[in-house]
Parts: structure tokens; C-alpha cells; sequence
């Protein structure tokens, strides 16, 4: 027993461990910011600039192994021969994955396979350790494996994915309108627009992400980057956005308290969810809207279990700034606003604190999130909700679509493709549910063309396993709200999911196209059904019964299937460059 506690670590001593944990916990946001910046902020399609940085990650990765390697050879429990064949190994393992990487191909490819790869080896060496520690860092483990996992297939997809390939409403850099052309219009005049918002299509929108990116453009420019290489870079912003929603979304589950199955489980979902590996890709504003909604949705859960005026002021700057964002970031206010009345009429003594920390919370929030739109009302008259449309002629108009039919048909043609279509040599998609079923998965540019013979097995598969789990995060939510624990905040995430479905609905019906019917507009709804599944299998395991575990198998199951279909999915993706 002795032995067994002395024993030198494996991989790494439980106080490195709790360090670097510890560190990544104060500082999440720092630290992704400066891996984003690292792997993808400089854009490395220039072969000089991917030459000095694929050297340098591998001499700081030699050094730090050599520092190892010497330490081992101080540890008297080691052995020194070991230690010296352990560095040989890494070195030469070091060097052939920078002559892979430089001259390959398909640098997304290396990426996808060799990096997940070496996470889950080091995952599958670090278990003998953890094992011996404790169940606490098992938890931990499971969470860092997936989670770099999730950055080698966000990094992949990334660098596999130019800016003018699979975005939306992007349009060409040096262009008239669109995003880019929103963006190269603040970095080049360091003002915001200076024109009608309703005559230059998409500059209607807040100009915080826009702003954000010029300034990158602007910075890049200073260190001579070139232009087209700057542009490219700007996916380091949406890439920090995606893997903050990581953060924040295993910070709400924390919240709940979830652990073991009830907390792995979601948190992979989210992880490997498509949807956040192509907002990842993407330089528009979306996933940056995503992460202040699901922010303010976490500071709220704070706020609740202590209304103070330091957490209310943060959920202020949450919901402010993602309407800065865009708009529609200000969904998530009816949910909040029901947290606030019955923290409200719980705590009447406290009325008075309460009301200064509200109009404390308006103060801040209504002119970060209004400001725009009051600025356009006033100087062009734009309405304060103005979303452009396409012309009824376009070849996306679906309008002469009984809406009953829109709703209610679930014919099984639907089905036969689980891409989204938009032709009329198959059909043109008219239903909503269908259509952000497919679109969560595959996004609007993806195709069966990608997948030849058996590989279209991978796409098959992954939707109708995402179709069941979302089946099951619907039901999921609606059964949470009948346990106990922090309902409020279980009712927040009903009443923001039903706020959210309204409005996508609502919202494809005013605007009958098929590019309407997209389920970026409600990416947060993932979030919530995965937060919902962790809930109700947390009961299924307090309950103990044989009922619940094979339910918890099966979900397992289930949320493994699904993660793995992705993974090989978008590995098929990027390895076609289509």
C-alpha cells in the first residue's frame, strides 16, 4: 500500500496536475484567446510564416520534453534509461510530425487524425495515474480529453476552410457588401458606416463583432501580414468564440452540479456538435451572438444563487454587448426577466436592493444593446427590428407553401436525404423542423456528392442518432422542470428554448426563403437540450434502479454514436476540400 502511494507518476504527479487545472480554471478565457491567436491568428497560408511556426512549436515541445527528461534523470524512483529512450522517442516523434505536417497536402487531415489521436493516447496513459489519485480527477480527465479533441477538430476544420468557402452572407473580400465589406469598411475608415443600412446588404447589423475584426485587420497590417492572409486569420475570432461556448457551457453544468455520465455526456455533445465546428469556421457575427447568449444565460444561473450587484452588472454587459452583437442576442431577456420577478418575490424584504440592482442592470444593458438601432432610426429611419429580404422572385422563395403544409408534412421524401436541398431536381426544403434537423448537421453547403459508396453511411447515421437525441433533450427539458433544484434556472432554459423556437418559426414564415430556415439563428437551443439530458440522467443515477442505468446506457450510447459520426463525417469533409 505504501509502494502504491510513493510511486513516481506515470505521466504526470497529481500536483502538476492540479496546477495546470488550476491555472486553466482562473484564466479560461486568457488562455484559449493565446492558443487561438497560436494556431490560427496569423493565418499560415504564407510558407515562410508556417515554416518559422511549425519549428518553434517543435523546439518549445523538444525543450519542455528535454526539461522531463531531465527531471527523471533527478528522480532516484526512475529509471534512467527509460527517461533517456522516452525524449529519444519524443524527439524523433517531433521531428517527423513537422516534415508530415510541412509537406502534406492536407495539413486539416494531420490535424483531425494525429492530433485526436495523441490526445486520447495521453488520455489512455494518464488514466493509470488519475485511477490512482481518485475519481475527482477522472472527472477532469474526461473533460480536458474531449476537450482538446474538440480544438483538434475545430483547428482542422478551420484550416481546411478558406473565407469564402461554406459562410454565410460573407460575400468576397474587396466586395460591395456583405460582411467582409462591412468589416473592410471599419478597418479602412476606423468609423462605423456612414450609410443607409437598408441600401448595402448586411450593415444593418451591431458593429461589435465588425469592430473586432477591423481592429485585427488593422493590427495584422502594422506587422506587415499580408492583406489575403490577414483576412484569413479572422477565423481566429470565431474559433475563440466556439471553444468559449465550451467553457461556459461546462460552467453551467458545473452549476447544476453534474458529474460522471450526467456531465461527460452533454459536455460531448456540445463538443463534437457540428454546429459549432462550422460557426467556427464562419466570420460572421453568429457565434460570437451564441457565446454573450449563453454567457448571460450562466450569469443569470450566478445571479440567481446571489443577486448581487457585481453578478447582475456582468449579466448587464452579457446581453448588452451580445446585441451589440446582433440583435436578436436579446431573446434571452424574457427568460431573464422571469429569474428576475421570482428572485423578486422571494426575497421582498430585499425589494429595495433589488430594485437599485435592476435599474443598475437597465442602465448598462439598454444602451450597449440600442444604441445601434436608435442611431439608424434616428438618422435613416430604419425600424429598430429592419431584417432585409430577398425578392420573391428568387429561386429560394418557398412563400406559395400552404403553411399548413409547411408545419405539418413529414412526408418521408423529406428523409430520403439528410442534406439539406435546394434544388428542384430533388426538391426545395419547405418544412423548418426538417430543414434546422438538417441544417445543425450539415449546414447549407454540404452535399451527398462529398460521400461515395459506404462513406455516406457516416452523415446517415450521425442525423438519426442527432434526431433521436434531440427527441430526447425536448422531452428532457419539459421533465426537468418537474424536479427539485434550482428551478428557476431549469425554467429559464424552457421559457428561453420556447422564446427561441417562436421567434425561428415566426421568423421563416415573414420571410419565406429557404436560407431563413437555418439553424444558426437558434444555436443555443443546443445547449439547452444537452444541459436538459445531463439533468435527467444526474436523477436517473440517483435513482438507482435497472430502469435508469439501461436508460443511461442507452443515451451514452447514443451521444458516443453521434460524436464519433461527426468526428468521421467532417473527417470526410475536409479530406475531399468540397
Amino acid at each position: 500500500m505504501n509502494k502504491s502511494k510513493d510511486r513516481a507518476p506515470l505521466i504526470i504527479s497529481k500536483e502538476r496536475f492540479d496546477g495546470l487545472w488550476g491555472l486553466f480554471s482562473r484564466h479560461p478565457f486568457i488562455i484559449t484567446a493565446v492558443i487561438c491567436v497560436y494556431l490560427t491568428g496569423f493565418g499560415y497560408q504564407n510558407n515562410m510564416l508556417l515554416k518559422y511556426f511549425t519549428e518553434f512549436t517543435a523546439a518549445a515541445v523538444i525543450g519542455f520534453c528535454l526539461y522531463r527528461c531531465i527531471r527523471r534523470l533527478l528522480d532516484r524512483r526512475r529509471s534512467k534509461a527509460l527517461a533517456v529512450g522516452i525524449f529519444t522517442l519524443e524527439c524523433a516523434v517531433s521531428i517527423v510530425m513537422v516534415k508530415l505536417y510541412l509537406e502534406s497536402d492536407n495539413r486539416a487531415e494531420l490535424v483531425y487524425v494525429l492530433g485526436a489521436g495523441a490526445v486520447c493516447l495521453l488520455a489512455l496513459l494518464c488514466i493509470c495515474d488519475f485511477i490512482h489519485y481518485g475519481k475527482g480527477y477522472l472527472r477532469r480527465l474526461a473533460v480536458m480529453t474531449i476537450s482538446l479533441w474538440g480544438l483538434c477538430v475545430r483547428l482542422g476544420y478551420v484550416l481546411e476552410t478558406p473565407i469564402v468557402r461554406r459562410q454565410n452572407d460573407v460575400h468576397q473580400f474587396g466586395g460591395p457588401d456583405g460582411h467582409s465589406a462591412y468589416i473592410e469598411y471599419i478597418a479602412k475608415n476606423l468609423s462605423f458606416p456612414d450609410v443607409d443600412p437598408t441600401t448595402v446588404w448586411q450593415f444593418y447589423h451591431p458593429p461589435l463583432h465588425h469592430s473586432i475584426c477591423a481592429v485585427w485587420l488593422r493590427l495584422l497590417k502594422l506587422i506587415d501580414i499580408p492583406y489575403d492572409v490577414a483576412c484569413e486569420s479572422l477565423q481566429a475570432v470565431s474559433l475563440f468564440c466556439s471553444l468559449s461556448c465550451i467553457i461556459l457551457f461546462y460552467k453551467l453544468l458545473r452549476f447544476f452540479r453534474l458529474k460522471g455520465l450526467s456531465l461527460s455526456v452533454p459536455f460531448a455533445i456540445v463538443v463534437f456538435h457540428p454546429s459549432l465546428v462550422i460557426l467556427s469556421g464562419s466570420i460572421n457575427n453568429d457565434i460570437m451572438s451564441v457565446t454573450f447568449i449563453l454567457a448571460s444565460v450562466y450569469m443569470t444561473a450566478r445571479w440567481y444563487k446571489e443577486p448581487c450587484f457585481k453578478n447582475i452588472i456582468k449579466l448587464a454587459f452579457c446581453i448588452g454587448l451580445g446585441m451589440m452583437t446582433k440583435l436578436s442576442a436579446g431573446l434571452v431577456a424574457p427568460a431573464v426577466a422571469v429569474v428576475f420577478l421570482i428572485v423578486l418575490i422571494k426575497n421582498r424584504s430585499r425589494f429595495k436592493s433589488l430594485m437599485l440592482q435592476f435599474l443598475a442592470f437597465g442602465g448598462v444593458c439598454a444602451p450597449l444593446g440600442l444604441w445601434w438601432g436608435i442611431r439608424n432610426l434616428i438618422r435613416f429611419g430604419t425600424p429598430l427590428t429592419y431584417v432585409p429580404s430577398l425578392p420573391i422572385t428568387s429561386g429560394q422563395y418557398i412563400g406559395d407553401i400552404p403553411t399548413r403544409t409547411r408545419l405539418f408534412d413529414f412526408s418521408l421524401y423529406q428523409f430520403s436525404d439528410v442534406f439539406e436541398q435546394w434544388t428542384v431536381k430533388t426538391y426545395q426544403e419547405f418544412n423548418p423542423t426538417v430543414a434546422f434537423l438538417k441544417n445543425s448537421l450539415f449546414g447549407e453547403h454540404m452535399r451527398a456528392l462529398t460521400f461515395e459508396g459506404f462513406l455516406i453511411v457516416y452523415p446517415k447515421t450521425l442525423f438519426w442518432v442527432a434526431m433521436a437525441l434531440a427527441v430526447i433533450s425536448f422531452i428532457s427539458l419539459v421533465a426537468v422542470q418537474f424536479s427539485r433544484g434550482n428551478r428557476p434556472v431549469k425554467l429559464m432554459l424552457l421559457i428561453l428554448e420556447a422564446t427561441l423556437l417562436t421567434s425561428y418559426y415566426k421568423f421563416c414564415f415573414e420571410y419565406p426563403f429557404i436560407c431563413t430556415m437555418n439553424f444558426r439563428y437558434i444555436v443555443p437551443c443546443l445547449f439547452i437540450g444537452a444541459a436538459a439530458i445531463g439533468l435527467v440522467m444526474k436523477k436517473l443515477d440517483a435513482k438507482g434502479n435497472a430502469v435508469c442505468r439501461i436508460s443511461q446506457v442507452a443515451v451514452t450510447l447514443l451521444s458516443a454514436v453521434m460524436c464519433v459520426m461527426s468526428f468521421l463525417t467532417y473527417f470526410v469533409l475536409i479530406s475531399s476540400l468540397s
